[in-house]
């Protein structure tokens, strides 16, 4: 994206640590071979000193989505 002279970027504040973080799958289950990087974001989010918050339904799997309707919508 190109900015302009005029427009500025509005950036939200920084995470501080204790804080928490949430992961969603709002669509596809996690795949099998991305356990270990969502293990490794999680063990770096934690190494800031920030909480993490996984939902139910991470890893459920309903046809082709990340759990149910219902589980997605809970989370």
């Amino acid at each position: 994206m190109h900015l302009l002279s005029d427009e500025r970027l509005t950036l939200p504040p920084a995470l501080k640590p204790g804080q928490c973080v949430g992961i969603i799958a709002p669509a596809s289950p996690l795949r099998q071979q991305d356990q270990a990087l969502l293990q490794q974001g999680i063990d770096l989010l934690k190494f800031w000193g920030l909480r993490v918050k996984l939902p139910a339904n991470i890893a459920q799997r309903h046809l082709y989505l990340c759990g149910s309707d219902a589980s997605r919508l809970a989370a």
